[in-house]
């Protein structure tokens, strides 16, 4: 009903109130529900927007209408889970599966970082009945969802709540790249052959994280993994998430061509040869052959004076108890006769370069050992 204000006094400016009560709602009346989520990419923030309901929008237009529907806002909820290939045979589980785990800890030089540029974003152009919800500094490695319900001041509106509409979950790309150095030994030589190990220490997660993001994200539980024993059998190990290994790099072997030969020779522009590629389950370009395993890393060779036998070219991920991840190659360089030369006698010629999503590393020299 409506209820007038009282009558005012002799010479006081008038200034009726009018105080509008909510009816009880009838069956088709607007009840709390989920509401639409979109996601908008981002190279630094999370991003959704929702859609106000009918109630919402209408309060926007008059206070009568804001009071009479009894329309009380929105209940947003954020969730996150550990981000995941789309595909089921590159999942986590599959993936750590073929994992071996060490029983001793692995080798873990400190990463050599670098920030990367931004990829561009446009501006969200929203109407007038939409609003967008932001959130910064999380960790990339995490997927995130954002659920929203209309609230009413009204209990005749409260429904029991119904089924979680489906999900929109938003990722966003790291701002660092990350590598550590590489190890290579050599493991026999003779005239006409040399053989080698090439050692990758692969780059984790939370190498790619900044300070902000590791603080002020979300809390970092384990997740549990079922990998391979060195001795035979599996297990299941804890890992924190910014403790895994970022499975989208790739890594690239190069050789520079044309070094100088003596210190005054004049400096010419380097050249520089691809010899070998090693990429992991979630790169782009991971394709090898469907018939080999087990499901790790993958190298593909670029010059015909390395030999690598194709039963070489997919090697499990190793583990340390450092949760240090390692892989390892062999191949050899070959020549017909003494007197050609191998593809390389300095070590110190050959670079080793991280890229992630297009997005690649300052080179790094090997490590060399024997």
């Amino acid at each position: 009903g409506l209820t007038s204000a009282p009558s005012p006094q002799p010479n006081a400016s008038r200034q009726d109130t009018v105080t509008v009560r909510r009816l009880i709602a009838g069956p088709d009346e607007e009840q709390p529900a989920w509401l639409p989520v979109s996601a908008y990419p981002h190279p630094d923030r999370i991003r959704f927007s929702y859609i106000l309901p009918p109630a919402g929008s209408r309060g926007l237009l008059n206070a009568v209408s804001a009071v009479r529907t009894g329309y009380a806002g929105c209940r947003l909820a954020f969730h996150r889970q550990l981000a995941d290939h789309d595909a089921d045979d590159r999942r986590w589980n599959r993936v750590m599966s073929e994992a071996e785990l060490l029983t001793t800890e692995v080798v873990d030089p400190l990463p050599v970082t670098r920030q990367t540029p931004r990829k561009p974003s446009t501006d969200v152009r929203l109407f007038r009945h939409e609003r967008l919800v932001e959130l910064e500094q999380l960790p990339y490695f995490y997927e995130y969802a954002l659920h929203v319900r209309s609230q009413y001041d009204a209990d005749a509106l409260i429904a029991p709540a119904d089924a979680v509409s489906a999900s929109i979950t938003a990722r966003r790309s790291p701002g660092w790249i990350a590598m550590r150095r590489a190890q290579l030994t050599e493991l026999s030589r003779s005239d006409l052959r040399r053989d080698y190990r090439l050692q990758l220490r692969l780059t984790r997660t939370g190498d790619l994280l900044s300070g902000p993001e590791f603080h002020s994200g979300p809390a970092l539980e384990p997740v549990d993994l079922d990998v391979r024993q060195s001795g035979g059998g599996t297990t299941t190990v804890a890992v924190p998430p910014d403790r895994l290994p970022d499975l989208a790099f790739g890594y690239d072997l190069y050789l520079w061509a044309n070094p100088p030969t003596t210190p005054n020779e004049p400096q010419t522009e380097p050249l520089f040869l691809s010899l070998l590629s090693v990429k992991l389950p979630w790169h782009s370009a991971f394709q090898p052959p469907a018939s080999t395993e087990p499901l790790g890393a993958w190298a593909q060779v670029f010059d015909s004076r390395i030999e690598m036998p194709d039963s070489e070219t997919r090697q499990r991920i190793q583990i340390g108890t450092n949760h240090a991840y390692i892989v390892e190659f062999e191949f050899a360089l070959t020549r017909e006769n003494t007197d050609e030369e191998f593809l390389f006698e300095d070590i110190d010629h050959l670079f080793l370069r991280a890229g992630r999503e297009g997005k690649v590393s300052l080179p790094i020299r090997l490590e060399a050992t024997s």
